[in-house]
């Protein structure tokens, strides 16, 4: 079975983007690992990749262009954020 490294910070849309061109390959990508898509992914992990197709055009720039999206950033104090700057929008 073919598996995917996954990078720090990078959590199962980001590795659907990287690996299928796609973020609808996110949910497969979860379920086919058992897991949720909600579920913190640890840097070095690996993943079983599902074998499908969904946007050959990205997925081949993403493997051409070494690109691999990351949505989570390590912060000085060993958190992560999806933000670079602290968050302080307050709802009514």
């Amino acid at each position: 079975m073919r598996k995917v490294v996954v990078q720090s910070g990078q959590t199962f849309a980001d590795v659907a983007i990287q690996e299928y061109g796609s973020f609808e390959a996110a949910i497969e990508l979860a379920i086919a690992n058992d897991m949720s898509i909600t579920d913190h992914l640890q840097g070095g992990s690996q993943l079983k990749k599902i074998d499908k197709t969904y946007s050959k055009p990205v997925e081949d720039y993403c493997k051409v262009e070494g690109a691999q999206p990351t949505s989570t950033i390590q912060l000085e104090d060993g958190t992560t954020s999806i933000y670079t700057q602290p968050y302080t929008y307050t709802f009514d």
